[in-house]
């Protein structure tokens, strides 16, 4: 069965004691029950058990679960649905409540539950999720006495307030019935030191005797202190019973109720109405109610001194039934190990949680929120001595062999977990590596990325104040206020890698270096000629003294000209320098033979003014033009000379 309408935000009750309460929605449902009247072992219908405990709005909550129990046709499911009518405003039509209705065969069977939990403001200050839960009435003729102690013991166990139903009188054997829980109680007690059991409410309906005991709570605790007066003349098993309920519940009360009334007991139209009711019963049944709903006396269950929440009764409901739904009644010393079992397993749960919880910010953090490697393990390391504490804290009940079991079993799963952590900090740090590496060569290709080299210091400079950058955003101020790489390991990595890297850009910038040398050297090499040329530019020669200062003057801005323009820094400039300087002076070499030809052509021109007065040669060796071409002939033959001697 699947209830769609179930845990809306609507649906929720605050304020129990509030008379502005809107109208109770949810309804009735049978979590335990047999399959037919042959079968002789229960089913839990889980899957609506676990909608009901472990719904998102109320799964962490403390749980409050107010059960009664007792004898069949003593008015159980009639009690609850009157405690839902009481929780509705006057106003508004009543809930139809938990399934009832008179006559003398049995209604209820299993174990009903109501869907709709009450969020209230608990005594101690923090919300409480209030559940209501039917059983189906014990002792009648279909029902063996195991599947009576099955259905009794699953709402002791489960309650955080159970209220014994009973008829007329508290018997002796009604507290028989309660043996085996006082057995387990003194095993849990033994173990824990903690109280197993919280309130116990006898209920005695139709009660004879008000002459001495009244009715109400008054009387019911003056009958309660005669019950469980213990004298010397009593039976050694009868004080024992009663030694063991005393200290089997925090809280022990009890109620005397009138007899409700001839439509109530007699008609079996009775509706439920307080107007059918006899005036009495009416009165003491509002002041029953009134003082078990009060917010004061509504207590979380409780489970060896630790409060339980609403998602871990689904684990209790479990392993109880499967228990009691053996060949035999179970000894109280299974039910004991079977409870050791389920608290531990919660406290190991929720440590196991603390442990996330305290790491988890990590989860949740970006990449440059990563811990620094030593800051991880002692956090770890914090975190998961926080979490055993917090189940050894919590893991009292059952002994040291069951709590040496289960703290083994969560320090294997924190160290698995801690494993997927140091995963999630490792890849953050691995994107803060190669981000870090990433800016470094980001930077560097700008500046290399040119077709112009750099100077070599430049370059260097470079390096070192990217490779800083680098190293430094792969560093964050660890807990101890200090600043620290993420992980050493990878911090020499990435310095190793950057390293190798500049060694790359030093040979990219040294082959860069090497062709702007070379052209500066044909630039300089080239600027020498032209000066040279424009020097010796006409046919005659010039006087050595002055070749020899033009020469001087045009190496030495020939050679500022390559300094200037191939100052890179390095050893390589340095050594085409010299050879830059040798080149020169195999120019000069060159123009002086040039201008010692010239030196020729000048002598030849005076021969042959002197052989000749004829006005014709005068002229044409005063021709600027004339002489060009004869210097250029003799140029000519001087070249052929040096070639091919002769």
């Amino acid at each position: 069965m699947r209830f769609n309408f179930l845990f809306k935000p609507s649906n929720y009750r605050r304020h129990l004691v509030s008379c502005h309460i809107r109208r109770i929605s949810g309804q009735s449902v049978q979590i335990l029950k047999k399959e037919d009247d042959n079968s002789t072992s229960f089913t839990l219908d889980l899957p609506v058990v676990k909608q009901v405990f472990e719904n998102p709005l109320i799964k962490d909550k403390p749980i409050c679960i107010i059960t009664v129990a007792g004898a069949m046709r003593t008015g159980k499911s009639f009690l609850l649905s009157q405690m839902l009518n009481h929780l509705s405003n006057e106003d508004v039509p009543k809930v139809n409540g938990f399934p009832w209705k008179g006559g003398m065969m049995r209604y209820t069977s299993g174990v009903h539950l109501w869907t709709d939990p009450f969020i209230v403001k608990g005594a101690e200050g923090e919300e409480l999720a209030v559940f209501l839960m039917d059983t189906q009435g014990t002792f009648d003729h279909k029902t063996t006495v195991k599947e009576n102690m099955t259905v009794f013991a699953l709402s002791t166990m489960t309650s955080s307030h159970l209220m014994y139903n009973l008829m007329h009188v508290i018997r002796e054997d009604h507290l028989q019935h309660l043996q085996l829980f006082t057995e387990y109680g003194r095993l849990a007690l033994k173990s824990s030191g903690t109280t197993p059991f919280q309130k116990l409410h006898f209920l005695v309906r139709d009660w004879h005797y008000p002459h001495d005991a009244p009715f109400g709570s008054e009387g019911g605790q003056i009958v309660l202190d005669r019950l469980l007066n213990t004298t010397e003349e009593q039976p050694l098993e009868i004080r024992k019973l009663r030694e063991h309920i005393i200290s089997s519940f925090t809280d022990l009360d009890c109620f005397l109720f009138p007899y409700p009334g001839p439509k109530v007991a007699e008609d079996p139209t009775f509706t439920g109405s307080a107007e059918e009711m006899d005036p009495r019963f009416a009165k003491y049944i509002n002041e029953f109610i009134s003082q078990t709903l009060a917010i004061e006396n509504l207590q979380p269950k409780r489970i060896a001194g630790k409060i339980v929440r609403s998602r871990e009764m689904v684990d209790y409901f479990q392993k109880y039934l499967e228990i009691f739904n053996g060949d035999e009644i179970p000894e109280p010393k299974s039910i004991f190990d079977t409870t050791a079992e389920v608290t531990n397993l919660h406290a190991l749960s929720e440590a196991k949680e603390k442990y996330i919880e305290n790491m988890g910010a990590l989860k949740q953090s970006a990449a440059s929120q990563a811990l620094v490697e030593v800051d991880l393990l002692t956090k770890h390391d914090q975190s998961m001595k926080e979490s055993i504490e917090m189940f050894i804290e919590q893991s009292k009940f059952g002994g040291e062999a069951f709590a040496k079991h289960y703290q083994d079993e969560l320090v294997k799963e924190i160290l698995s977990k801690f494993d997927y952590f140091k995963n999630l900090n490792d890849s953050k740090i691995q994107n803060i590596f190669y981000k870090a590496k990433e800016d470094y060569l980001t930077n560097m290709e700008i500046r290399c990325g040119k077709e112009q080299p750099l100077h070599e210091q430049d370059l260097m400079d470079y390096h070192i104040k990217f490779a800083k950058e680098a190293t430094k955003n792969f560093q964050r101020v660890n807990t101890s206020g200090v600043k620290q790489a993420f992980s050493d390991n990878l911090q020499e990595r990435l310095i190793r890698e950057i390293d190798e890297r500049f060694v790359y850009y030093q040979n990219l910038n040294e082959a860069k270096i090497r062709v702007a040398v070379h052209r500066a050297q044909d630039d300089a090499i080239d600027h020498y000629t032209k000066v040279m040329d424009g020097v010796l530019e006409g046919p005659l020669a010039i006087h050595n003294i002055k070749l020899d200062y033009e020469h001087k003057s045009a190496k030495t801005t020939s050679m500022e000209q390559f300094i200037n323009s191939s100052n890179f820094g390095t050893k390589f400039v340095t050594a085409n320098e010299r050879s830059l300087a040798r080149d020169i002076e195999d120019k000069y070499s060159y123009f002086k033979e040039l201008n010692g030809s010239k030196q020729f052509s000048k002598r030849l021109k005076a021969t042959v003014e002197q052989l000749s007065d004829n006005e014709t040669y005068k002229q044409f060796w005063s021709n600027p033009t004339q002489q060009k071409i004869v210097g250029g002939s003799v140029v000519s033959l001087l070249v052929i000379k040096i070639l091919f001697g002769s």
